[in-house]
């Protein structure tokens, strides 16, 4: 789910407004880039998206897994923040 941003402080019913804050906290829970946030990648890599599962060498599967975290990370492959 994508995160909402509701202006709550106009409105005057306090049930509302209460419950559009449940909304928003809600749209939250499960943001993948705060999921990752926590996730430091020490050293450099080369950017992967490919993985040959049967064959892949333990270097390629650590970049996969890197630019995965990144990509997560920026909020898509074509993102930067």
């Amino acid at each position: 789910m994508r995160r909402l941003y509701i202006e709550t402080g106009n409105i005057k019913d306090s049930a509302v407004a209460a419950a559009l804050r449940e909304i928003i906290n809600a749209s939250a829970d499960e943001n993948i880039v705060d999921l990752v946030a926590p996730f430091i990648i020490e050293n450099s890599y080369t950017e992967t998206r490919t993985l040959n599962v049967g064959t892949s060498t333990l270097a390629e599967t650590q970049a996969f897994i890197a630019t995965l975290i990144d990509d997560f990370k920026r909020g898509g492959q074509n993102r930067t923040t």
